[in-house]
Protein backbone atom coordinates (compact mmCIF):
# COMPACT_ATOMS: atom_id res chain seq x y z
CA UNK A 1 0.00 0.00 0.00
CA UNK A 2 2.95 2.34 0.55
CA UNK A 3 3.58 2.52 -3.18
CA UNK A 4 -0.07 3.28 -3.90
CA UNK A 5 -0.16 6.08 -1.33
CA UNK A 6 2.95 7.64 -2.85
CA UNK A 7 1.66 7.35 -6.41
CA UNK A 8 -1.80 8.69 -5.57
CA UNK A 9 -0.62 11.18 -2.97
CA UNK A 10 -3.24 10.16 -0.42
CA UNK A 11 -3.32 8.75 3.11
CA UNK A 12 -3.56 4.94 3.53
CA UNK A 13 -6.98 5.34 5.19
CA UNK A 14 -8.22 7.05 2.01
CA UNK A 15 -7.20 4.04 -0.05
CA UNK A 16 -8.96 1.72 2.40
CA UNK A 17 -12.08 3.89 2.18
CA UNK A 18 -11.98 3.84 -1.62
CA UNK A 19 -11.69 0.04 -1.47
CA UNK A 20 -14.79 -0.20 0.74
CA UNK A 21 -16.67 2.14 -1.61
CA UNK A 22 -15.66 0.09 -4.66
CA UNK A 23 -13.69 2.93 -6.23
CA UNK A 24 -10.54 0.79 -6.33
CA UNK A 25 -9.90 -2.90 -5.77
CA UNK A 26 -7.49 -4.40 -3.28
CA UNK A 27 -5.57 -7.54 -4.19
CA UNK A 28 -3.73 -9.32 -1.36
CA UNK A 29 -1.10 -12.01 -1.61
CA UNK A 30 -2.04 -15.53 -0.49
CA UNK A 31 0.17 -15.32 2.58
CA UNK A 32 -1.41 -12.03 3.62
CA UNK A 33 1.80 -10.18 2.82
CA UNK A 34 2.00 -7.06 0.76
CA UNK A 35 -1.13 -5.51 -0.59
CA UNK A 36 -1.35 -4.40 -4.18
CA UNK A 37 -3.90 -1.81 -5.17
CA UNK A 38 -5.17 -1.15 -8.66
CA UNK A 39 -8.06 0.59 -10.31
CA UNK A 40 -11.15 -1.57 -10.30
Amino acid sequence: MDEATKILGVHPKTIQKWDREGKIRCVRTVGGGEEYWRAG
